[in-house]
């Protein structure tokens, strides 16, 4: 067999006619896909739309809550506010300039050096009762000694927390309630018999005492002077050695030998003076 003109023809006829349907096909295909991208972009499109409208919501949501609890912050530190006002019992203002010097300051170290010699100088007056105690009581001179430890501890310790009671106003309250408890201690000790008896009134009733108003007391004297508040405070500090020097053992009156109640007992007065 030949191949003719006609037959030529006839193959490039379906040649073109498979190129046509393949682009068809093609064509076809594409328009479906297309038809799938904006199907899948109308999808995407409505879930980021109700995205957006629950991130809407829980942004509102959390708005709302944090504005609640903004509010309620704000109403607690208003009525902490009320109550520390009310707390206080004096305004907090700014104090003038110490005077530095006249007669009111100098009266003020005066009183200071008292009250150091009945507290600093009352404790470091222990060794006196020290050796008198290990003379009369049944006790070894270390179960003694926790009196005076227990003494100087609290008086030390509590005036790291009562000197706060100087700036809040109330020094005039804490002097009172300071030299009551001391005094208490004081007396019921010229009672004390036994061992435990001078623990609870020396050690722990004129500590707490002692302990109240000897830190503010030395805070005053400072408010009193600028230029020469080192000296102010250097004569006050000097109560604690003359407080020193009181021995129970060997106290005399006119001669007369004073026993250790009668003796304790004029310590008292002594102190409130």
């Amino acid at each position: 067999m030949f191949y003719t003109h006609q037959d030529r023809d006839d193959d490039y006829k379906k040649s073109r006619q498979a190129v046509i349907d393949e682009a068809a096909r093609l064509e076809a295909e594409s328009a479906a896909r297309e038809d799938d991208i904006a199907t899948l972009e109308r999808i995407a499109t409505q879930e980021d739309h109700e995205s957006y409208e629950e991130y809407e919501k829980s942004e509102h949501a959390s708005k709302r809550a944090n504005g609640t609890s903004l509010e309620l912050r704000r109403t607690a530190s208003n009525v902490l506010d009320r109550v520390a006002s009310r707390i206080t019992t004096r305004s907090i203002r700014d104090p003038p300039p110490p005077p530095d010097g006249g007669l009111n300051a100098w009266v003020q170290v005066a009183m200071g050096w008292l009250i150091i010699f009945v507290t600093w100088g009352y404790v470091n007056s222990f060794g006196s009762f020290q050796a008198y105690y290990t003379e009369v009581l049944p006790e070894d001179p270390s179960t003694i000694s926790w009196i005076g430890s227990i003494q100087v501890f609290l008086t030390f310790f509590i005036g790291a927390f009562s000197g706060r009671l100087l700036d809040a106003g109330l020094f005039v309250p804490t002097l009172f309630v300071g030299g009551v408890l001391q005094l208490l201690g004081i007396f019921m000790m010229s009672l004390s018999t036994k061992w435990y008896q001078l623990l609870l009134s020396q050690g722990v009733l004129t500590g707490i005492g002692g302990g109240i108003f000897f830190c503010p007391s030395m805070g005053l004297i400072a408010t009193y002077f600028s230029d020469h508040r080192a000296l102010a405070v250097g004569i006050v500090t000097t109560g604690n050695s003359v407080g020193m020097c009181f021995d129970l053992r060997n106290s005399r009156s006119d001669g007369l030998t004073i026993d250790r109640r009668h003796g304790l007992s004029c310590v008292g007065p002594r102190t409130i003076t």
